[in-house]
């Protein structure tokens, strides 16, 4: 395990947590 892998696996994580849940937002506020 590389620290430097580390982090940058969690960015990448974090973002497309991100964009998901932007998607559904948007999403919602269409449908709602």
């Amino acid at each position: 395990m590389d620290g430097r892998y580390g982090p940058a696996q969690l960015i990448v994580a974090l973002a497309g947590i991100g964009v998901q849940t932007v998607l559904r937002v948007r999403d919602h506020r269409r449908i709602g």
